[in-house]
């Protein structure tokens, strides 16, 4: 019987790698969503949903290791496969850190300050957009592989990979503001939950800087 991986590669060399976005992708819908939950104080929501976040990261474990045994070598000689594999290392650091990022919020119980709920919920918005718009990317690796890397198809996944560093740039803006904001805090918060806290918005924000490497590792491949 042929395995998942097998039938993912019949149909394309590098479905494997899109699907293992797709996971990371997912995981950081799931880490949005935990937060939702967190600010609206449903613990028994938390719960569910770091479940179901635990699962994916799992997943996305698997899958990585299985790519990492099983992509053949010499099948796509226009993208090296150490640099697939980079990628895909890549890509699972995204899921790895959306783990992190809940382990305060569900071993804790910890609770953000109504007055940033809004700040931080625009945050999520803006990381799980870089986190689609690196799927989007990823997913033009067919076009591109078709197209023979031709020079229309080139422009625009390079139009898409610098409209994900600008989306990069407005993440740490807006994590700078919301720990401005904790900053006005502070005060009203146990010192312990205000480290917490601080750590909470630079994690969150770390994720979007991953899909920002993702994407600089496209830029190499399109180099290539």
């Amino acid at each position: 019987m042929a395995s998942p991986l097998g039938k993912l590669l019949g149909r394309s060399p590098i479905a494997p790698i899109q699907r293992h976005m797709q996971l990371a992708q997912e995981s950081v819908q799931l880490l949005c969503e935990l937060i939702a939950a967190a600010m609206d104080d449903d613990a028994e929501r938390v719960t569910e949903i770091h479940k179901l976040l635990t699962g994916t990261c799992a997943d996305a474990r698997t899958l990585r290791h299985e790519i990492r045994q099983e992509l053949p070598g010499g099948l796509l000689l226009a993208m090296p496969r150490p640099d697939l594999l980079t990628l895909v290392d890549l890509q699972q650091r995204i899921c790895q850190q959306t783990r992190r990022t809940a382990q305060p919020l569900v071993v804790r119980g910890l609770r953000l300050p109504p007055a940033l709920n809004k700040g931080t919920e625009k945050l999520c918005t803006q990381v799980a957009e870089a986190a689609g718009s690196t799927l989007a990317a990823i997913r033009e690796l067919d076009e591109m592989l078709e197209q023979g890397f031709g020079r229309h198809e080139r422009r625009y996944v390079t139009r898409m990979l610098d409209a994900l560093g600008r989306q990069v740039q407005r993440c740490n803006a807006q994590q700078l503001r919301l720990a401005q904001q904790l900053r006005k805090q502070e005060d009203k918060l146990d010192a312990l939950d205000g480290l917490f806290l601080y750590q909470l918005m630079q994690e969150l924000n770390a994720i979007a800087d991953q899909c920002g490497d993702v994407g600089e590792q496209l830029h190499l491949l399109l180099a290539q």
